[in-house]
């Protein structure tokens, strides 16, 4: 399943790679281009749900999810694009490995260039995995979200995404919730998954406001929900840091950026 917001021209190719016996559900979040999706609803395979408003990321999935009838929930970013068998190495992974959880694709950027997630901001930098590339399959500490594997019935067990999360760390936050064991998160080293990244909704002055103080709120919001020390100060110090320094000061693009997560950071510490 994919959330939809402002990124109809993604949606094509996306949906193109996605082989014609997987259902696909699509959650619009209120888009200014949501007429253009109506016609994707006429797909055999192709579900669209149309929110009236951008109820945020988590939630569109959580309503997505509830609709899924597959063992497996493959929540899929509309900038990414399948290869031919990375569904099928995901499910060939699932049986292989019993006490997979949820699981991660490589992904695959416009340069061809290979990487994966192996740190967050939620977890110790003890857990943070090494640069280097796993040649098999690799359980890992945290996933991305823009290629999040998972079992049905585990995501609905936990509640799904973390509702209070607006956008940004609902990844992080949904992986430590889904692991319970050593186990429960796994890369697979040989399902790619082409992703363009930051794709998903353009770029616009507001857009940028509305994600970098989203950024700043969550980053302090799953902080605090998962015990990490300093959960308040750090973010602080470390955004006040940034202002100060002469490349973001001379900058008005990065002064705006930071300016907006240190208002949401501070928004956080108000309210939580």
């Amino acid at each position: 399943m994919t959330v939809s917001y402002n990124s109809s021209n993604l949606l094509e190719p996306m949906l193109a790679s996605v082989p014609p016996e997987t259902p696909v559900i699509i959650v619009d979040n209120g888009s200014e281009d949501s007429e253009a999706l109506l016609c994707l609803d006429n797909r055999s395979n192709t579900h669209v749900v149309f929110n009236k408003r951008n109820a945020g990321f988590g939630v569109a999935c959580n309503i997505g999810a509830k609709l899924a009838k597959t063992e497996f929930i493959l929540f899929l970013n509309p900038d990414c694009r399948l290869e031919n068998d990375t569904i099928e190495k995901l499910l060939l992974a699932a049986s292989k490995y019993p006490e997979l959880v949820a699981a991660n694709p490589l992904f695959e950027d416009k340069k061809g260039k290979l990487s994966f997630k192996r740190k967050s901001r939620l977890i110790p930098t003890k857990l943070w995995v090494q640069k280097s590339l796993p040649a098999k399959d690799h359980f890992v500490p945290i996933l991305l979200g823009a290629a999040f594997f998972v079992r049905a019935e585990k995501f609905h067990d936990i509640g799904g995404f973390d509702e209070n999360i607006f956008l940004f760390f609902e990844d992080d936050d949904l992986s430590l919730r889904l692991s319970k064991s050593p186990q429960a998160l796994m890369l697979i080293h040989n399902a790619i998954v082409k992703h363009d990244g930051g794709a998903s909704s353009g770029y616009s002055l507001e857009s940028e406001k509305i994600k970098n103080w989203n950024w700043g709120y969550s980053w302090v919001y799953a902080r605090n929900k998962h015990s990490r020390p300093l959960a308040r100060m750090l973010p602080t110090l470390q955004t006040l840091l940034k202002l100060l320094s002469p490349f973001v000061l001379f900058s008005r693009r990065r002064r705006l950026k930071y300016t907006f997560r240190l208002r949401g950071i501070l928004n956080a510490i108000n309210t939580l």
